[in-house]
């Protein structure tokens, strides 16, 4: 009479397979590279269907020997999304700083505003803060179903959805809006106002990353970065809210 509690598991064969192709190498060390590439393969199998994406095989061998993992809960881990709640910009003299607290918890981009945001005028600090946030930026939004998911790095995303609330500036307002212009309504006319020559890509060292763009109005290229708090070691000058460069 046959048994009726049988099943098969397609797992257990393949640790039983390892197993054997395991004692087959201890009594034959050159099938040892064969054995190494079938384990790798079968655990990158494995992660493809959660998937996993690894970028440096050292970092796989640091998570198998972590204990205890921090992590905190600004929302990346909780509610995939991160936002900017705070925007500092240098006053009209240098011990004076303008804080400005913004607004919204989500990537939708009409999500709240900025508190004692100037509408009408925007002063030369607060315009180049725009417009390195912008263009120094490879981040996107998209719109799924009734949520808006970021496209890129969060940080990056969280940067431009806080642009498109600062709104565009006089020079460049044609009228339209984020409701109407699409999205990334505000980023997108920096673009394509001061369209980007190259990338510098970012590195873990400068941890930094940096655009060159060209002005179409002025004709001159710039160099646009964003990255740590080092690059405040790395600055020589800083600008008033006037413009003027101290």
């Amino acid at each position: 009479m046959g048994s009726t509690n049988f099943k098969f598991s397609f797992e257990k064969c393949t640790n039983y397979f390892e197993i054997a192709v395991a004692l087959e190498v201890a009594a034959i060390p050159e099938g040892l590279p064969a054995v190494i590439t079938t384990c790798l393969a079968l655990g990158t199998r494995k992660m493809a269907q959660k998937i996993a994406l690894v970028w440096k095989l050292p970092s796989v061998e640091t998570l198998g020997c972590t204990i205890v993992i921090c992590s905190d809960k600004i929302g990346t881990s909780t509610t995939n999304q991160m936002f900017v709640s705070k925007l500092v910009a240098i006053g009209d003299r240098a011990n004076v700083v303008r804080p400005f607290n913004v607004e919204g918890t989500t990537y939708r981009p009409f999500d709240g505003k900025i508190q004692r945001w100037p509408v009408r005028r925007i002063d030369h600090n607060l315009q180049m803060i725009v417009k390195i946030v912008a263009l120094c930026n490879d981040a996107g939004i998209e719109e799924s179903g009734n949520h808006f998911i970021a496209n890129g790095m969060h940080t990056e995303a969280a940067l431009k959805v806080m642009v498109e609330k600062m709104g565009l500036l006089d020079s460049m307002n044609d009228g339209s809006s984020s409701v109407n212009g699409g999205l990334l309504c505000c980023c997108n006319s920096w673009n394509k106002h001061d369209p980007r020559v190259t990338t510098l890509e970012f590195d873990w060292d400068r941890k930094s990353m940096g655009v060159i763009v060209s002005s179409t109005s002025r004709g001159r290229k710039s160099l646009l970065v964003k990255g740590a708090v080092n690059l405040l070691e790395r600055s020589s000058f800083f600008q008033l809210l006037d413009g003027s460069i101290v």
